[in-house]
C-alpha cells in the first residue's frame, strides 16, 4: 500500500514475521486531514550521565505518553556521546522505545500532518561544524519548500525543527545556532531571512539544556531539553526572550481547526504558566479556545498570538420583565459595566523571579488555557443594586398594582 492510498485518521495494522521468532503485530493511525485537530508533542535532549537523569527522562516520557499525542517530534542528541547501555549515553528503553520519533538530526526533510507542514534541518555533529558546507547543500531545498507550502492553502502552519538554533537564553554554547540562522551572503539568503519571508510560524530546538521561550519578527522559538542536565542562564535576558528557566520540560501541542496551542510542563509534572499560548492568524481564530474568564470573554489575535479580555455577560437585547400589558427594559449596558480594558503586559525585571511573577496570567478560572503570558483578565462582576434602575422599574410596577386594588 502507497502512503497516497491511506485513508486519513483510519487506524491499519501490519504483522512483522522472521523464521524462528514469533510474528510481532503493530499498527499506526495515518495522518489526520487538513483542519482536524491533532496533537504533538516535542521532547528536547535526553542523553543522561546519572540516574538523576533518567528517572527525570522518564517523567518527560510519561507526561508525554498521557498526552497521548499522534506525533513525537526530537532535535537529537537522545544519547550521549559515551557508549553503554547502562552507563553514560545508554538509551532509556522502554521509555522513549514506545513513540515512534522523527528526528531533526539526520538530514533535511519536511512533511505534513493536517494544517501543519513540518520543516527539518540538519545543523551538523559536534566535532567539527561545516557550516558552508551545511548551508550550501540545505538552503536552497530550504527556500524552495517553504515557498511551495506558503502557496498550498490548506498548510496553515509551518512548524521548523533543528538541533542548533538561535535564541536560547542558556549560559552553555548560546550562539552555536546563530551561524545557521545568520548564514547569508551575496549568493545565498540566511535561514532567518527565509523563515521570515515565506511565514514560518515556530521553531522547535535542542542542543541548549534549558527551557526558553523567545519571539522575534512574528516566529516564536522553543529550546527545550527532556531530561538531559540542565544548563545555567545568562543574565541579563535577551531581548528576544519571554520566559527562561533552567529545566527540562514536556512540551505539549494541540493542533485545533484555526489555533495551534502550547503547553509546557516541568519535570514535576507542573505547568509553566508563562510558556501557555495560542497562537493565531486572526481574531475569528481564537474563538475556538476556551473560555478563560469566570465571565464573557474577548478574544483578539495580536499576531502571532491569542489575548484575552474578560468582559462582564451582556444581557440579551430583547430581555425584559412583563406584569400583564408592562415591560420593563434592560438598562444600557455601558452604564452598568465596569472598565474592561485589557492587562499591559508585565515590564521585564532584572531579576529572574520577579520576571517570572509578573508574567504569570491573572486568570480568573484556575483550568484556564492557551492565554498569553502576561494578558490577564480585565474582569468585573455586575451585581445588581436594591437602586439598581432595572429594581426600581419592577418594584414601582408592583406598588402600582397593588395600588390598584
Amino acid at each position: 500500500m502507497r502512503r497516497d492510498e491511506l485513508v486519513a485518521g483510519q487506524q491499519y495494522f501490519y504483522r512483522v514475521t522472521e523464521t524462528g521468532a514469533p510474528p510481532f503485530v503493530g499498527s499506526f493511525v495515518a495522518p489526520p486531514a487538513p483542519g482536524t485537530p491533532f496533537r504533538f508533542a516535542f521532547i528536547g535532549d535526553t542523553q543522561f550521565y546519572g540516574e538523576d537523569q533518567r528517572r527525570d527522562t522518564r517523567a518527560v516520557v510519561q507526561q508525554i505518553a498521557a498526552f497521548d499525542p499522534q506525533l513525537v517530534i526530537s532535535p537529537g542528541d537522545l544519547v550521549a556521546s559515551e557508549p553503554g547501555p547502562d552507563g553514560p549515553g545508554g538509551w532509556n528503553q522502554p521509555e522513549q522505545g514506545r513513540f515512534n520519533v522523527l528526528f531533526g538530526l539526520i538530514d533535511h526533510y519536511y512533511y505534513r500532518i493536517g494544517s501543519v507542514a513540518f520543516v527539518h534541518l540538519y545543523t551538523g555533529t559536534t566535532d567539527g561544524y561545516d557550516y558552508e558546507g551545511i548551508l550550501n547543500s540545505q538552503t536552497q531545498w530550504l527556500s524552495d519548500t517553504l515557498r511551495g507550502l506558503a502557496a498550498e492553502p490548506t498548510v496553515l502552519w509551518k512548524v521548523v525543527v533543528l538541533h542548533r538554533g538561535p535564541f536560547s537564553q542558556g549560559a552553555n554554547h548560546p550562539t552555536d545556532g546563530v551561524a545557521f540562522y545568520n548564514g547569508g551572503n551575496a549568493g545565498r539568503s540566511s535561514w532567518g531571512d527565509l523563515w521570515r519571508r515565506h511565514g514560518v510560524d515556530l521553531v522547535l530546538v535542542g542542543h541548549n539544556h534549558n527551557f526558553t521561550l523567545a519571539e522575534h519578527s512574528g516566529i516564536r522559538y522553543v529550546t527545550s531539553c527532556g531530561g538531559a542536565p540542565p544548563h545555567g542562564l545568562r543574565e541579563p535576558w535577551d531581548a528576544t526572550t519571554l520566559y527562561a528557566e533552567s529545566v527540562c520540560t514536556a512540551d505539549l501541542f494541540r493542533v485545533g481547526a484555526r489555533t495551534l496551542s502550547m503547553e509546557a510542563r516541568r519535570v514535576d509534572g507542573t505547568i509553566i504558566p508563562q510558556a501557555t499560548f495560542a497562537m493565531c492568524h486572526a481574531d475569528a481564530d481564537c474563538s475556538e479556545l476556551p473560555n478563560p474568564c469566570s465571565q464573557d470573554v474577548q478574544w483578539a489575535c495580536a499576531r502571532p498570538v491569542c489575548r484575552s479580555t474578560c468582559v462582564p455577560f451582556a444581557p440579551p437585547s430583547d430581555a425584559g420583565v412583563v406584569f400583564e400589558d408592562a415591560a420593563v427594559v434592560p438598562a444600557d449596558d455601558a452604564a452598568a459595566a465596569p472598565d474592561a480594558s485589557p492587562a499591559s503586559d508585565a515590564a521585564p525585571s532584572p531579576d529572574a523571579s520577579a520576571r517570572a511573577d509578573a508574567a504569570v496570567p491573572a486568570v480568573r478560572d484556575a483550568g484556564a488555557a492557551f492565554v498569553e503570558p502576561g494578558v490577564g483578565c480585565a474582569c468585573g462582576v455586575s451585581r445588581p443594586s436594591l437602586f439598581d434602575p432595572i429594581v426600581i422599574a419592577v418594584l414601582a410596577l408592583l406598588f402600582r398594582r397593588k395600588t390598584r386594588v
